[in-house]
Order: C-alpha cells, then structure tokens, then sequence
C-alpha cells in the first residue's frame, strides 16, 4: 500500500512523483470496497474510472468507514480540493454502520459517528 502526502491511496509506482497539492477531478469516498483493500491499487474502481475517463483522482476510501464518516470526511476534503465530482460508496451495511453509536468490533465498545433523528431532522 502507498500514499501520497494528503493521504490518499495511490499506485506503488506513484510514489516517486511529486505530491504537490493535486487538482482531483474525482473524489472517491468510500469503506473498504472504494479504499480497495487486498488488492493492488491499480485495480481499485477509483483508480479504473480515472483510467477510462482520463480525469485525475483521489481515493478517499477508508476501510471500515460509514456514511458518517464519509460526510466528516466530505466536508473537510471538498472545500480543500474543490474536485469536479464526488462519488459516493452506497451500500447497505454503511447505512447500520452510520446509524450506530458504536462500530461493530467484537472486543471492546468503539464510538462511532452517527446520524440520529431529533424533531423530524437528522444530526
């Protein structure tokens, strides 16, 4: 696994080019599936939708992330980056893992962000 100095995973090869401030046309948010793990980074969906695009990218995939997570992570990477499209990660257990106080771990209690409803707006 390789990453650039912003944090985002990239090819193995990648790592001697410069990591100056990227200009990221896509922004992959994301759990284990985007992020890519236990395989190489260059068979990541990010990375095979930047290739067939020909658009730069950043893979923001994190494992284990929710739908919590990638909205923290949302706010603080798209005023920074300000990348022409965001993409999303959607499926179903990261809706359980964003409505959850804590993370599904078998040992100890881990807090977890999380969406909770309150006068008919969510938190």
């Amino acid at each position: 696994m390789a990453y650039d100095k912003n944090g985002f995973r990239i090819p193995l090869s990648d790592t001697l080019k410069n990591n100056a401030q990227p200009k990221i046309d896509l922004l992959f948010l994301g759990c284990t599936f985007t992020y890519g793990d236990a395989c190489y980074a260059e068979e990541t969906f990010p990375y095979l939708v930047s290739k067939a695009t020909n658009l730069s990218y950043a893979n923001a995939g994190v494992c284990s992330y929710g739908l919590s997570h990638m909205l923290l992570l949302a706010e603080k990477l798209i005023p920074k980056y300000k990348p022409k499209y965001v993409i999303v990660q959607y499926s179903p257990w990261l809706v359980s893992r964003g409505t959850n106080m804590f993370a599904p771990v078998y040992i100890v209690s881990l807090p977890n962000p999380y969406f909770s409803k309150k006068n008919n707006a969510f938190y």
